[in-house]
């Protein structure tokens, strides 16, 4: 359940990126992060948590990435009247690749903060 939370966390965030200011870049990029590396790469939550940090530790050089103007179908509302658990499951796992699948313009710059993120980690 750990991991749907944090999908959960990571579709809402990012779906809702707010205005161009530090906070935001840096939450929108984490959140981005997160969703490729458990979604594309299917990196553990707990570890995809670790390169997040190691992203904050340099956000001052993140970009504000422009929100594309449909930020993908599913909402919270749509999860949260789930009947049960499986289909709860379901719907936020479907929500969160569909919030990824809305920044596709920024996937390229996602993917390659995220690989000189797993990089550097690495070689720590």
């Amino acid at each position: 359940m750990r991991s749907i939370h944090r999908l959960t966390v990571d579709a809402y965030a990012a779906q809702h990126p707010g205005k161009p200011e530090r906070r935001a870049i840096q939450s929108v990029w984490a959140h981005l992060v997160s969703l490729h590396l458990t979604l594309d790469r299917e990196l553990a939550h707990d570890f995809a948590r670790r390169i997040i940090g190691a992203l904050t530790e340099n956000a001052q050089a993140l970009e504000w990435l422009a929100p594309p103007a449909k930020l993908g179908d599913l909402t919270i509302v749509e999860v949260a009247a789930a009947p049960d658990e499986g289909v709860h499951e379901q719907l936020v796992r479907r929500w969160a690749r569909d919030v990824w699948h809305a920044w596709e313009p920024h996937h390229a710059a996602v993917k390659a903060v995220a690989s000189r993120l797993l990089a550097t980690l690495a070689g720590r």
